[in-house]
């Protein structure tokens, strides 16, 4: 089975019988991209104006993703700003981050990280997705290539631009996951990531933190995400 095939087979199964739902699509997406590709953590984002963190893998790929926004440097804004794959080991780095790197060494145990811009249909880029690896060796280019286009382009496809519409790249999504559906849980998508960013918490425990918000103020999930986005509610909020 190919690298897409296995990528594929790994998503849809999280919806078939895994019980994922929209709201959990960031996390599936870099839960598969872990299971499938030879890389210890995955993390995905999304950049308009600012970077937000859409889901982490593990704790460790939390901090990594964190350091970037907090310190505004790294090597997913560099990839984004170039439009291509980039990889960097911790020489790279060092001379090119040498802030993010002090941090990145300090606080995770990875070596290495390949970062790949997710572009919209319209050309721009409005995420990425981070791999990161405990060697200190990285993909090599024709691995990069080949992980973009079976991981890369299809999370591209179905965040950004295509949604369920043919199923992009072959990925069997569940009949509700619409391109109305997906819009909506992008903006909840979002405001998991800016309390994610503040609160220093888990997507599973800002997610559910969101959810008691709206059950107890009988909002819906979307709405609330809308006050977050807002800036109407503060993350903080979520905590009383």
């Amino acid at each position: 089975m190919s690298m897409a095939e296995q990528f594929r087979t790994t998503v849809t199964e999280a919806f078939t019988t895994g019980g994922a739902t929209a709201d959990l699509l960031p996390m599936v997406f870099v839960r598969a991209a872990v299971s499938v590709l030879p890389v210890a953590g995955a993390g995905l984002s999304m950049i308009d104006h600012l970077r937000i963190p859409l889901a982490a893998s593990d704790d460790h790929v939390v901090t990594a993703e964190r350091l970037q926004t907090t310190i505004g440097e790294g090597p997913c804004l560099a990839a984004v700003t170039i439009g291509r794959p980039l990889v960097a080991g911790l020489a790279t780095m060092s001379t090119n981050w040498p802030t993010f790197h002090e941090r990145f060494v300090a606080e995770t145990p990875y070596q290495s990280v390949v970062s790949f811009p997710l572009q919209a249909a319209q050309g721009t880029f409005l995420g990425a997705l981070d791999l990161y690896s405990t060697r200190p060796d990285t993909l090599t280019s024709s691995e990069v290539k080949q992980v973009e286009a079976a991981v890369a382009i299809p999370i591209a496809g179905i965040l950004f631009t295509e949604a369920n519409d043919g199923e992009p790249d072959g990925i069997a999504m569940p009949s509700w996951l619409t391109k109305d559906s997906v819009d909506d849980r992008m903006n909840v998508w979002a405001a998991v990531g800016m309390s994610m960013e503040r609160l220093h918490r888990s997507n599973a425990d800002v997610l559910a933190m969101l959810r008691g918000y709206a059950y107890s103020h009988s909002l819906t999930l979307d709405q609330v995400a809308t006050l977050v986005t807002n800036k109407r509610l503060q993350p903080e909020e979520l905590l009383a």
